[in-house]
Parts: C-alpha cells; sequence; structure tokens
C-alpha cells in the first residue's frame, strides 16, 4: 500500500528536516510506573496505561539509533503518550547498546528478549491483555522487534536462545532493517560499524551469530507483521530487502507493507503529519488483529 502526500506538499515540505532531537522534545505525559527487568542500569522501561478499566493491549516500543547512542528511550516518549491516549498501553523499553558495557553481542538482544518477556510479569500488577501484546521498534529497533517476534526459531546453541519466550501476536517494524546482512555494506554509510558491533563481526567472521540474531533468517515468523517504510528514506531504504519480504511471504503470517510516498526515516513520528496517522492506523490494526 502506498500512501500519498501529494495534496499537502507543502505540508510534506515541514517535516522534510526532521532529527531525533526534534521527537525527543515533542509533549509526553510522565509515565504510571518505570520498572528494572534486569540489574544493569539500562534494563528498565516506563509503562504508560490506557484510560479505563481495561484489560488493554500493549505496544512494547524499542528506539533506534543504531544500537547506539544516536537515540534512547525518550524518542518513543510522545509516541507512548499518543498510543495510550488511543487505547493502547505501552511498554518503552531501554537496553544496553553496542556502546555501553555488556551491549553488543549477545546483552543488546539479550536484553531486548528480557524486556520483551517482562511483559508477562507487568501483566500481573496491571490490567494489560496479553493476547493482544504488539512488539514495536524504529529503524535499530524495528530490527530488534522482528527478532522478537521470531524468537522462538533461534537455534539452541545460541546465546540468544531461550526455550519459551513470550509469544507476541503482531510485530510492526517502522523504518527498519529486517536483513542484517542485506543492510551489512549501506549500513557502514548510516551507523558506521555500529551494526557489525551488535553481531561482533561480519558474517564471514560469526555466521552462526546472524542466522540466530537476523530476522531474515527467522522467517516464516508465527506473529503478524507490518512493516512500514518511508519512500524518501535514505537511511532504510525498502529497496535493500526484496528478499526479506519475498521470503516471509512463504509463511503463514505474510507481511503487510506499508509506503509512506513522501517520507524519510522520522517523519512518521512528527503529530499531525500524514506520515504519523499512518503509523497509528497500522498500530490499531494490529493490536485488533492480535486479539483474533
Amino acid at each position: 500500500m502506498k500512501i500519498g502526500w501529494a495534496a499537502i506538499a507543502a505540508t510534506a515540505c515541514a517535516f522534510a528536516q526532521v532529527r531525533p532531537a526534534d521527537i525527543v522534545k515533542l509533549p509526553s505525559r510522565p509515565a504510571d510506573a518505570r520498572e528494572s527487568y534486569g540489574p544493569a542500569p539500562q534494563q528498565f522501561g516506563e509503562l504508560r496505561l490506557a484510560k479505563g478499566d481495561g484489560p488493554h493491549p500493549l505496544a512494547i516500543l524499542i528506539h533506534g539509533g543504531c544500537w547506539a547512542e544516536y537515540a534512547d528511550f525518550t524518542f518513543f516518549s510522545n509516541f507512548a503518550t499518543r498510543l495510550a491516549d488511543d487505547g493502547i498501553a505501552t511498554w518503552n523499553v531501554e537496553y544496553r547498546r553496542v556502546h555501553e558495557p555488556g551491549g553488543g553481542w549477545p546483552g543488546t538482544m539479550q536484553d531486548t528478549g528480557a524486556a520483551v518477556d517482562y511483559a508477562a510479569a507487568l501483566a500481573k500488577r496491571h490490567p494489560l491483555d496479553m493476547r493482544r501484546v504488539v512488539v514495536a521498534g524504529h529503524s535499530a529497533g524495528g530490527q530488534l522487534a522482528l527478532w522478537a517476534a521470531g524468537r522462538s526459531r533461534i537455534p539452541s546453541g545460541s546465546p540468544l536462545h531461550i526455550s519459551r519466550p513470550l509469544a507476541v501476536s503482531a510485530a510492526v517494524s517502522i523504518a527498519g532493517p529486517p536483513d542484517m546482512e542485506a543492510m551489512l555494506d549501506h549500513g557502514r554509510k548510516v551507523c558506521g560499524d555500529r551494526h557489525i558491533k551488535l553481531f561482533g563481526g561480519t558474517p564471514e567472521e560469526v555466521g552462526d551469530r546472524y542466522k540466530a540474531g537476523s530476522p531474515h533468517a527467522l522467517v516464516p515468523l508465527a506473529a503478524k507483521q507490518y512493516l512500514i517504510y518511508g519512500a524518501r528514506d535514505r537511511a532504510v531504504p525498502r529497496s535493500l530487502f526484496g528478499a526479506y519480504e519475498t521470503d516471509a511471504r512463504h509463511g503463514t503470517a505474510k507481511p503487510r507493507v506499508t509506503e509512506i510516498e513522501t517520507a524519510g526515516h522520522f517523519e512518521m513520528f512528527v503529530p499531525g503529519s500524514p506520515g504519523a496517522e499512518v503509523v497509528r492506523k497500522v498500530m490499531l490494526e494490529a493490536v485488533s488483529a492480535g486479539g483474533r
């Protein structure tokens, strides 16, 4: 599906130079709870509840930033607030990144998995509908979101393998790379070597790690998949991932791909932009489909 902004080109121009620093300045309401899912300082998340008695669907949010210092959990604070206003509780998580002690391989992805699994503990104390749990991420967080949805297929010999990962009903990747091998050369222009540090080497050097950590290696996923791209995104262009889209369609949960015609990498998080409304509708569809 393509979403065109031709009729509002002037509005689109206003969002052309959006950066993460602009996103974190957007208003948000305080979290209802901040909890740790592990002992490291970065192993925590913020829970925002929706209004009403519930139980409410839950969106687990994973920020991007090249798996490194370019962004943190505050990138999603405004988005989390808007989702809560739409009746979706949010668990906005932080994790150890590649520039921090314990980050990289395997800590960054182990943290992501632990943060996702912690939703089960949250549901014991808060009105959350565990039949409708969606994991969503932007950019590097999109890779982590798809990976989290495919953890049941990780080989048993991998340090990322656990016997019973939390089953999520859907995964939403917003401008995320679903194939880390396809992203290898292009990623150097965007993230330097940070995407390689995530695995501790290239596919030639540590191929087993890519088989356990790249979403493409884990298809078909049982969870529903929603892939959102900006047609003007030069950081994570959809054109790199045709093989993933083809292979993912072989499973029972075929991905729905949405391309926002005039969006770049960040514009879809600006409230009032057409891209933001597209992402909102996809999130509402994802949580609705999860309960069926």
